[in-house]
């Protein structure tokens, strides 16, 4: 598994961030329409409309 940045990670597809980053600890939605999905990381959250990454959001510290 190859460390990314939040930032790297936005516009990828679902199968490229699993690869990239493996499972995710778990796993949101699908929400609404257009369908939206949280997949949670240790350090940060990413955001699926659909199958591409929409935003990512690192989770405070402390």
């Amino acid at each position: 598994m190859g460390k990314l940045t939040i930032e790297e990670v936005r516009g990828l597809k679902k199968h490229d961030v699993t690869s990239r980053l493996g499972e995710p600890l778990g796993i949101e939605g699908p929400i609404g329409e257009p369908a939206i999905t949280r997949w949670e990381y240790g350090e940060f959250y990413v955001f699926f409309e659909q199958d591409t990454v929409l935003h990512t959001v690192k989770k405070p510290s402390g």
